[in-house]
């Protein structure tokens, strides 16, 4: 009776982990810590940020990761340029998209 009952235990235990992986799967984030390649935009965003001295990591190796441009974009200073101020509210809009977690795409 035993051997029953840690078999049917077991079984419970297996379905309940089948069942929180789907619910994880269907939930997870599309969103990854790299900046992706393919958007030419944002990428000239990215390198008008970088050439006005506001991010200091390297622009010229990608992907990047989203945590460096956060950390490099954390205030924005008086002395900013219209164009600097106009690619960072681009930049951040993109980066809150992209980073945001537990929605469905």
């Amino acid at each position: 009776m035993t051997i029953i009952r840690l078999r049917s235990f077991a079984g419970s235990l297996f379905t309940a982990g089948i069942v929180s992986l789907g619910v994880l799967a269907s939930v997870s984030s599309h969103a990854g810590p790299w900046v992706t390649t393919g958007d030419s935009s944002l990428r000239s965003d990215i390198q008008i940020l970088a050439d006005g001295g506001r991010i200091l990591s390297p622009t010229m190796m990608w992907p990047m990761a989203w945590g460096d441009i956060m950390a490099a974009l954390d205030e924005r200073g008086d002395d900013w340029t219209p164009e600097e101020t106009a690619a960072l509210i681009r930049v951040k809009k993109r980066m809150q998209f992209e980073t945001r977690t537990g929605s469905l795409r």
